[in-house]
């Protein structure tokens, strides 16, 4: 799970150099690699769904992308939740 504001039309710029080092790692015996990625935003947003295709790249599978403006709400909370969970689930297949 990596969580990831946008700032400025883009990812937080520190989020760069895990992005990096994940692409330049082999993870041959660890099986499929799953990844989630969710950020807050003010503006246009697009961070998380930025991270999210340079994590498929560096071959995640990515099962959830979230989004929220400004301050997550009682409803959003829950779906990061759920999301959550369903990450775990396909963790411990």
């Amino acid at each position: 799970m990596i969580g990831i504001p946008t700032i400025n039309d883009m990812p937080y710029p520190s989020i760069g150099d895990l992005i990096y080092y994940l692409k330049g790692l082999h993870f041959n015996r660890t099986g499929e690699r799953y990844a989630m990625t969710f950020g807050s935003m003010g503006g246009k947003g697009g961070a998380p769904a930025m991270i999210a295709d340079e994590l498929k790249t560096a071959g995640f599978t990515v099962t959830k992308t979230m989004e929220i403006v400004f301050v997550p709400d009682a409803d959003e909370l829950d779906q990061a939740f759920d999301a959550g969970l369903e990450m775990a689930k396909n963790i411990k297949k």
